[in-house]
């Protein structure tokens, strides 16, 4: 199995350059769907020629090229995805919702309405941010992963063409009727304690 990567939004190119410049989210959007359209599976984003403005043009890449594959990055209103024996079986709830579902229904992929993975962010220093990997332990959140799951992590999924994460940043999780965590904080009366 292999991964296309669109490399094609890259501020060195002119014509993207000048659009991250201006913020014109309709030329970086055609740029992206453009990609999908062909096949790539991942959009590579590159903002780094201006080196003082990289870390704001990129979060501006983020969200204008998550909404071009019609899911969105950062959620604008909640939805819910009903998991009967660790499988997807509803996704409801709105604009959003629609777009995730039909995210799903278009990767031919089984796979991807399986829950492969399930974890706890504890991390206290770790934010939300641009760097998923670090969004995924912030302290207090919880991030499911749907779809191709390696074999080494010893699951029943197997592998499949997609692979998605879902953080949920400031959940109330209950282990064994009790609070476990709350508004990013870890109950110290089951033993968490601060590092």
């Amino acid at each position: 199995m292999f991964l296309i990567v669109g490399e094609l939004i890259n501020s060195s190119r002119k014509h993207v350059g000048e659009a991250i410049k201006e913020k014109d989210d309709a030329s970086i959007r055609r740029l992206a769907r453009s990609q999908i359209e062909a096949g790539a599976h991942v959009v590579d984003l590159n903002a780094g020629q201006s080196m003082e403005q990289e870390p704001g043009d990129l979060l501006w890449l983020i969200e204008v090229v998550g909404d071009a594959d019609d899911v969105q990055g950062i959620l604008r209103k909640p939805y819910t995805m009903e998991i009967e024996n660790g499988v997807v079986t509803a996704v409801k709830g709105g604009l959003e919702a629609n777009k995730m579902r039909r995210w799903m229904e278009t990767r031919d992929d089984e796979a991807i309405y399986h829950l492969c993975h399930f974890s706890s962010g504890i991390n206290p220093k770790a934010q939300l941010s641009a760097n998923f990997t670090e969004g995924e332990r912030l302290l207090g959140c919880v991030d499911f992963g749907f779809g191709d799951q390696p074999q080494g992590l010893g699951g029943t999924v197997g592998s499949g063409l997609y692979h998605m994460d879902s953080i949920v940043a400031s959940p109330t999780v209950y282990l064994d009727g009790k609070v476990m965590s709350e508004k990013n904080q870890l109950n110290h009366e089951l033993g968490f304690v601060e590092g």
